[in-house]
């Protein structure tokens, strides 16, 4: 793709885009069951680059969970059309 030699690297896939429609977190939060993980392992594992864009309408934060056990999480701001 154009700009890849310029920043140091080759895309030679790309995943499919994924819309994912947030909401007010409810209090229960299910487990992801091993048979959804194995369909995003793949996505994850040779991702190098991801960009998220926000659409709106309203604000939200993005929280950010490292692997990590011992950093803590971050959340950001985010507005219709930013991109992270």
């Amino acid at each position: 793709g154009a700009y890849q030699h310029e920043v140091g690297f080759h895309c030679s896939t790309r995943t499919s885009v994924v819309v994912h429609e947030a909401m007010e977190p409810s209090i229960e939060e299910a487990d992801l069951t091993d048979t959804q993980a194995n369909e995003w392992y793949p996505v994850f594992l040779a991702r190098k680059i991801m960009i998220l864009v926000s659409l709106g309408p309203d604000r939200g934060t993005l929280e950010l969970v490292p692997f990590d056990e011992d950093a803590n999480p971050m959340g950001l701001l985010v507005e219709p059309g930013m991109a992270v």
